[in-house]
């Protein structure tokens, strides 16, 4: 191998070696981007899942809420009822019915 042809081959072997070197800085940029892609996915899914958890809870005391304003309102009918009935009572007693 001539002197030109050696300078050749080492010029091309440091050439590989650069390109190694490069895919090597990529390979970890793209690793570190998808390290960060999967924690703002594993971010986003728990918010998703608080958010879900929130929603049922709303729910839940919605649900509750409603039910103890009929319980309420059942409970006053049944108080002006029974009011009621005792006036009635009342009235008959005393002569005015």
């Amino acid at each position: 191998m001539s002197e030109a042809g050696a300078r050749m081959a080492l010029k091309a072997i440091e050439e590989a070696k650069m390109l190694h070197q490069v895919v090597i800085l990529k390979d970890s940029i793209i690793s570190t981007y998808r390290q960060d892609s999967e924690r703002k996915t594993e971010t986003i899914l728990n918010g998703a899942q608080e958010l879900q958890a929130a929603q049922n809870k709303t729910a839940t005391l919605t649900a509750f809420l409603q039910s103890a304003k009929r319980k309420l309102l059942w409970s006053r009918i049944e108080n002006w009822a029974w009011r009621g009935a005792v006036l009635l009572i009342a009235a008959k007693k005393i002569g005015l019915w």
